[in-house]
């Protein structure tokens, strides 16, 4: 009999031990308590869809496949001229025999980027938006950029300021790291500024009651204009303050400049122009994904204050452990696509751009009367909307569940897919990325959403067997 005891209690102990370190095997809390990029699952929804077409038909019938709005991407090619360079080789063309690093499959000068491109970069900087004074980062996408800034900025615990509806990456890197996103949630009745025109007082007593708490850890405020996902672009003296406020409390501002060039400026009341704050205290994002038509190069830049030789030396830590460099031949497009006009490509560029006024267009006129949107967006690739009909907009979870139901039932009835809202932290909206699909497959993907938001106003979701349509998100 006691031999049995001890041999069950020898068993419970090591069954113990296992489970131990079973739990060991899992991810950590900070990833566990990260948002899943939600793109990644309706992409999921498309594919499934698009299978059965394919299948069925045995060819890609456009008109039958989905439709997708979702990728914050532009339709059109990088410029032919920089491909071209980069088959036909000429950073293998300069190579210097005594200089290894000038040839294209060796590691990079420096793991902040080849000395020539950042030197041009800088030029860019200085002509076009007016930033001087700064050292350059180049890094594999924007993305990176900012996820190096929150590593070398924040501790555990920290907080940092972003406006809503905000930008689902630069949300999941603030939970990646363990910091505290505070939201300052934008106005539909304001444009989803900061303010009412030049008018910044909400903001600026929402500010100074965060950095005036006891408790306040506010490390660094994030502004992303023009905007992801709203389009909205904040205006000079709304910057200003904001710089102003960040640079008396001794707060970091962190400028994403993604959509620097996407400003359209086609409506007789529309005056946006991008504005570049400056100050030793800001930092600057940018990106080659969008204004170039690049977004698989992943090459992006950050800058930082020349004087600031201390954060110099922790970004180089951050890029030689994640990346070393941004890789060669992405930084070669860099340089090449600044070198294709004198405006350091942005003549290239804006011709690009303007060509996705017809689709702003088309879906601004399927979409406002039923949305009730009364002003366009003046920048960006991206329209906001609320659903039409969408009863609950509390941030729960059978708001959020309806709210992917009804995105899942677009994808599959209606063969159009679009982003929830509850990715930007507004439950119950929805963006629009109008700038990723031609002319032609804009139009028909702005009927079929036309159709779903009258469906969905008039109450045709609700009478729907959603059996048929809702799959993957019949619970979360």
């Amino acid at each position: 009999m006691s031999q049995q005891l001890t041999s069950n209690n020898s068993s419970s102990t090591e069954s113990n031990i296992l489970d131990g370190r079973r739990e060991r095997l899992i991810v950590s809390n900070r990833l566990i308590e990260t948002d899943m990029p939600m793109i990644n699952k309706i992409g999921q929804i498309i594919y499934e869809e698009n299978s059965v077409v394919v299948n069925n038909t045995a060819s890609s019938d456009q008109q039958q496949m989905v439709t997708s709005l979702c990728q914050g991407m532009v339709y059109y090619k990088p410029p032919q001229q920089v491909m071209e360079s980069l088959i036909s080789n000429q950073l293998e063309k300069s190579y210097n025999p005594s200089d290894p690093f000038s040839f294209i499959h060796n590691y990079c000068e420096h793991d902040f980027g080849r000395k020539l491109v950042r030197d041009k970069l800088k030029e860019k900087l200085k002509k076009m938006n007016g930033i001087d004074g700064v050292e350059v980062v180049l890094t594999s996408g924007c993305n990176q950029a900012f996820t190096s800034v929150v590593l070398s900025l924040c501790d555990v615990g920290d907080e940092c300021m972003v406006f809503g509806p905000y930008y689902f990456n630069h949300y999941m890197a603030l939970q990646m790291f363990g910091v505290r996103p505070i939201v300052f949630d934008c106005r539909e009745e304001d444009g989803y500024q900061p303010g009412s025109g030049d008018d910044m007082e909400r903001f600026t007593e929402f500010f100074k009651k965060t950095v005036q708490n006891p408790s306040n850890k506010l490390r660094m405020v994030v502004v992303n204009t023009p905007c992801n996902p709203t389009g909205a672009v904040y205006t000079k003296n709304q910057l200003e303050v904001i710089s102003q406020l960040c640079k008396e409390y001794g707060i970091w501002l962190i400028m994403d400049e993604t959509y620097e060039w996407f400003i359209y400026n086609d409506m007789q009341s529309s005056n946006a122009i991008h504005f570049s704050p400056q100050g030793d205290h800001i930092i600057h994002l940018y990106s080659f994904s969008k204004c170039f038509a690049m977004p698989g190069w992943r090459i992006g830049y950050l800058t930082y204050p020349a004087t600031n030789t201390t954060l110099g030396l922790h970004l180089n830590k951050i890029q030689d452990t994640i990346v070393i460099s941004s890789p060669l031949p992405s930084q070669q497009l860099a340089l090449s696509v600044t070198e294709m006009d004198e405006e350091f490509g942005k003549i290239w560029a804006m011709d690009r751009i303007n060509t996705l006024k017809e689709n702003r267009r088309v879906i601004w006129n399927a979409i406002h009367d039923l949305c009730n949107l009364e002003k366009i967006p003046e920048g960006a690739i991206y329209f906001w909307a609320t659903l039409p009909n969408f009863a609950n907009h509390s941030d729960n979870q059978l708001s959020i569940e309806k709210e992917f139901q009804v995105i899942e039932w677009m994808v599959r009835k209606h063969k159009v897919a679009v982003l929830p809202g509850s990715c930007f932290g507004r439950v119950g909206g929805f963006r629009i990325s109008y700038a990723n699909v031609s002319e032609n497959a804009c139009k028909l993907a702005a009927n079929r959403l036309r159709t779903a938001l009258q469906e969905l106003k008039d109450g045709q979701f609700e009478k729907d067997d959603l059996s048929l349509y809702v799959k993957t998100f019949k619970t979360l």
